[in-house]
């Protein structure tokens, strides 16, 4: 036993270092990607008015796939992922049975949307929003199927491909 000791206290920082990538490894989604919400769960309710006229009603939506992002002017990577996100309202208008919407975390961050080429719906999220849809970090992008659960969702600066493949999926689901 006193041989094992040295041992042991030697391996011990690479055991819980190596337990530490184990849960962290966890905390994120296939492919490496952070999800927020588990796929398959309800989405919460989402009634807000959009900016420039008319509303998103979540529930109305049913039958339609309808991507959430949670963004804020102050956040770099939301900024970045603005014309992926643009690209995307695009196609989902062009194809039809879905549709985009920023949800602004903050309404001095509304008027900047169109400069930043957000050129899709937006609106002023509610902090009871936010939270049902655990945002605790921007850029968050919720992706609802159209059964009205969670499709997918990840929490950070979304890539081209990465989003259309979410996209695919979730389009072809029925």
């Amino acid at each position: 036993m006193s041989r094992l000791r040295p041992l042991i206290r030697a391996a011990l920082p690479w055991i819980l270092i190596g337990a530490g990538v184990v849960w962290l490894l966890g905390t994120w989604g296939r492919g490496g990607e952070r999800r927020v919400m588990p796929d398959g769960e309800p989405a919460p309710p989402v009634h807000v008015t959009l900016r420039g006229g008319g509303e998103l009603d979540l529930e109305a939506a049913r039958g339609e796939v309808v991507v959430l992002n949670f963004w804020a002017s102050w956040c770099p990577p939301c900024r970045a992922e603005a014309p992926v996100l643009a690209r995307a309202h695009e196609r989902l208008t062009r194809e039809g049975g879905g549709r985009l919407v920023g949800l602004a975390m903050d309404a001095r961050s509304l008027p900047f949307a169109e400069r930043l080429g957000m050129t899709y719906p937006q609106a002023l999220v509610t902090r009871e929003i936010a939270e049902a849809y655990r945002v605790e970090s921007l850029p968050t992008t919720v992706i609802v199927g159209r059964d009205g659960r969670v499709a997918w969702s990840y929490v950070g600066e979304l890539g081209e491909a990465q989003l259309a493949r979410a996209l695919d999926d979730a389009l072809a689901a029925r």
